[in-house]
C-alpha cells in the first residue's frame, strides 16, 4: 500500500518557516555513551586541513582533550602521569578522547618549553594541537599543528567539529537504572536549562548526563564547583516543568521562568544539575511497589538518608527561604539534602543555609546524651552497630551522662497547662495529617483544580489515593479551625521541649545530644502489597523534629545483614542513626560529623551493595 501526500502552498510555507535548532549528538567513545552539548564552548582556530586530518572518516565530531602544561618540558612521561591523573579522578574522560589533544601552556615562556611527546603521540595516534604563543622553533619542526582559539576552556575532554572547529562539552551517558529521576538536565547558555535529550541503546530506563568533573576547579566563592545534584521535583528549575510527582499537572503548567531561591545557591556556588528526582504525588507519603514505583517519601529526607547509607538533614525550620518550591505545610516545610560525604554535606550546607549555621564558635561539644528506643543489649547484628556507636561517641565526647528517654512519660509529669491534662499521643494526634492537607489544600489544591477544569471543560485531575485521601479528610473529618489549633498545639509543645528535653547552651549550642536509631537493616520489599494508604495520625520520635523545629540529623553508622527473600542469599542493609539537638544548632552537627570522621568513628559510605 502507498501513501501519497500532497502539500498545499500554505502548508509548504509553514514547513519553510520551521524552527530547526541542533540538541547535541550522542556519540560513543572507547564504547562508552557521550552526548556533545549543542552549546559551543569555544572555536579553534585551526585550518580545514588540521581538522580533517584529525577526524575518523565519516564522523564529525572529534574527541579532544584540553590539557594545561605548567611544565616547562611537557614529556612523555608529564603526558601519561596526567593522563593517569585524568583516569582516576574523572569518570567522564577516557583514552579515546586523545585522538586529538590541545596542549596549553600556562607555565614559563614559549622560548623555554619543550614538547618532546613523539613516543606518546604515537602510543595513542594523537594529533597535536598548540596556541602558537607557545611555537617555538624545536616545537615546529616536529611538525605539531599550530592553532588558537577564540575562549579559553577549561581541561577535560570535548567533542571538537571536523568542519568547524567548535568546542563542545562532553557529558557522559548513565542509565537511571534505580529508577530515580523524572528527568535528565543539562543548562543552557541564558543561565536556564533544558531536557537532555539523549538515551543510553539498550538501556530502557532514563539517561543522566553528567559533565567532566575536569571543567571544574572549587574556590571560596564556589566551594561546590562541578558537584552533581538531582533536585526533587517540587523544586523550580528555570526552563523546566515541574511535575509534583503528578502527570496531569506537568501538562498543564509551562515551564518555569525562575529558580527556586534555594536551588540558585547550589547553582551560584558552582554545582551542576544533573536532574529532576521522582518524588511521590504532591510530596505526601507512600510506600513504593511495583505498581506504584516511585521512591519512598516518608520522612522525605531522613528516610531515603537512613535506608540508602546516605548523611541527610531536616534542618532547624526557617534556615531558607522555600520560595519557588511546592508546598506541603508551611508551619512544617523545610529544604535538606542527602550525601555520601559529610564533607561535601558540610560544605553544602554553608551555602544552603548562608548566614543561618554556624560552626566552630562554641566551646564544646555537648557532654550529655540522650538516647530514645535504643536497646540496654545487643541481641541482632544491627543493633551491635548502633550500640557500638554510642559508646564510641561518648568516649569522644567525655560524655558525663547518658540516659533514656520516654517522651510520653516525661509529658505526663511535666504536662504544659494549654494541654489540659491530654497526653502527648492525644494531644498531637492529627496536628501533622490537619497541617498537610488543609496548607495544602488551600495553597495548591483549589487552585490547581481550578486551572485544570477550566482547560479541560470542567473535569478533575487524576490524584494518587496518598494525597487524595488526606485531602478529603482535611476537608471532611475536621473543622476548618482545625489549623489553627494544630499550630496551637505544635507551638505548646516545641515550648515544652525546647524546656524540659534538649534545652540551648552558651557553651555548646545545645546542652545535650539526641540519638534515636534511624535505619536498623530492615528491608522493605517493592513486590509486597500493603494496606490502602491512610491518614498519617500520631506522634513518635520522627515527628519531634517537624513539631520542635529542631534539626534531625541522619549518621550512617554501620551495616547488617538479612536473608534477602529475592536472592536467597545473605545481603546487607545501612544502619543509621538519628541525631536531634537545640533548634539553630545544625552547623554544631555538621562539625562533628567531620569531627567524629577525622577520629574514624564515621566513614564515607561506598556506593554498590556494601556500604562500607
Amino acid at each position: 500500500m502507498r501513501f501519497i501526500f500532497v502539500a498545499s502552498a500554505l502548508n509548504l510555507a509553514s514547513i519553510a518557516s520551521a524552527v530547526v535548532s541542533s540538541s547535541g549528538q550522542t556519540v560513543v567513545v572507547n564504547g562508552i555513551s557521550y552526548y556533545a552539548s549543542p552549546d559551543p564552548v569555544s572555536i579553534i582556530d585551526a585550518t580545514a586541513d588540521m581538522l580533517s586530518s584529525s577526524s575518523t572518516s565519516g564522523v564529525d565530531l572529534i574527541p579532544l582533550t584540553v590539557m594545561a602544561d605548567t611544565s616547562s618540558s611537557f614529556t612523555t612521561s608529564v603526558f601519561r602521569t596526567l593522563v593517569g591523573n585524568y583516569t582516576a579522578s574523572d569518570d567522564v574522560f577516557n583514552t579515546g578522547f586523545l585522538q586529538a589533544i590541545y596542549l596549553n601552556h600556562v607555565g614559563s615562556g614559549p622560548a623555554t618549553v619543550k614538547y618532546p611527546l613523539g613516543a606518546a603521540l604515537t602510543e595513542y595516534g594523537t594529533k597535536l594541537f598548540m596556541p602558537a604563543r607557545a611555537y617555538t622553533s624545536s616545537v615546529e619542526s616536529q611538525g605539531y599543528s599550530f592553532t588558537g582559539w577564540r575562549t579559553e576552556v577549561a581541561p577535560g575532554p570535548y567533542f571538537m567539529s571536523a568542519l568547524t572547529g567548535e568546542l563542545f562539552q562532553a557529558y557522559r551517558l548513565y542509565s537511571d537504572i534505580q529508577g530515580a529521576f523524572t528527568d535528565g538536565l543539562i543548562p543552557s547558555l541564558n543561565g536556564d536549562y533544558s531536557i537532555l535529550s539523549a538515551a543510553v541503546p539498550g538501556a530502557q530506563s532514563l539517561t543522566i548526563g553528567v559533565p567532566s568533573r575536569l571543567y571544574y576547579t572549587k574556590t571560596a566563592a564556589q566551594p561546590l564547583a562541578g558537584v552533581r545534584v538531582g533536585v526533587k521535583d517540587i523544586f523550580d528549575i528555570a526552563g523546566v516543568k515541574s511535575s509534583l510527582g503528578n502527570r496531569a499537572y506537568y501538562e498543564l503548567y509551562p515551564a518555569r521562568t525562575v529558580t527556586a531561591s534555594s536551588v540558585q545557591r547550589l547553582i551560584d556556588a558552582g554545582a551542576v544539575i544533573i536532574g529532576k528526582m521522582k518524588t511521590s504525588q504532591f510530596a505526601n507519603g507512600e510506600t513504593a511497589t511495583d505498581d506504584w514505583p516511585w521512591i519512598r517519601h516518608w520522612g522525605s529526607i531522613r528516610n531515603p538518608s537512613q535506608v540508602n547509607g546516605c548523611f541527610g538533614n531536616r534542618p532547624s525550620h526557617g534556615l531558607v527561604p522555600l520560595d519557588g518550591v511546592m508546598p506541603l505545610s508551611p508551619a512544617l516545610d523545610t529544604a535538606g539534602f542527602l550525601t555520601r560525604d559529610p564533607l561535601l554535606w558540610h560544605a553544602a550546607a554553608k551555602v544552603l543555609y548562608s548566614t543561618n549555621i554556624t560552626s566552630s564558635n562554641y566551646k564544646t561539644f555537648p557532654k550529655k546524651i540522650i538516647t530514645s528506643g535504643f536497646p540496654t543489649t545487643a541481641t541482632t547484628e544491627a543493633q551491635t552497630v548502633l550500640l557500638a556507636f554510642l559508646s564510641k561517641l561518648e568516649t569522644f565526647l567525655g560524655s558525663t551522662s547518658t540516659t533514656a528517654l520516654n517522651i510520653p512519660s516525661l509529658w505526663a509529669s511535666t504536662t504544659p497547662a494549654a494541654a489540659n491534662g491530654d497526653g502527648i499521643n492525644d494531644y498531637l494526634n492529627i496536628v501533622y495529617p490537619v497541617l498537610i492537607s488543609q496548607q495544602q489544600y488551600s495553597l495548591l489544591t483549589l487552585p490547581f483544580y481550578a486551572d485544570y477544569a477550566a482547560a479541560n471543560s470542567g473535569k478533575r485531575p487524576f490524584i494518587d489515593p496518598s494525597p487524595l485521601i488526606r485531602w478529603t479528610w482535611g476537608q471532611t473529618n475536621v473543622s476548618a479551625s482545625a489549623t489553627d489549633e494544630a499550630i496551637t498545639n505544635k507551638t505548646v509543645f516545641m515550648e515544652w521541649w525546647q524546656e524540659n528535653v534538649v534545652l540551648p547552651s552558651n557553651e555548646s549550642c545545645s546542652e545535650s545530644i539526641l540519638l534515636y536509631p534511624g535505619s536498623l537493616a530492615s528491608p522493605t520489599y517493592r513486590n509486597v502489597y500493603r494496606s490502602a494508604p491512610g491518614v498519617p495520625t500520631g506522634f513518635s520520635i520522627s515527628r519531634v523534629s517537624n513539631f520542635a523545629e529542631v534539626p534531625d540529623m541522619v549518621f550512617p553508622i554501620g551495616q547488617a545483614s538479612y536473608q534477602s527473600t529475592i536472592t536467597l542469599q545473605s545481603e546487607m542493609l545501612p544502619v543509621a542513626v538519628d541525631i536531634m539537638v537545640a533548634k539553630g544548632c545544625d552547623g554544631m552537627v555538621f562539625d562533628l560529623a567531620e569531627k567524629l570522621l577525622a577520629a574514624g568513628i564515621l566513614g564515607v559510605p561506598k556506593t554498590g551493595s556494601l556500604t562500607f
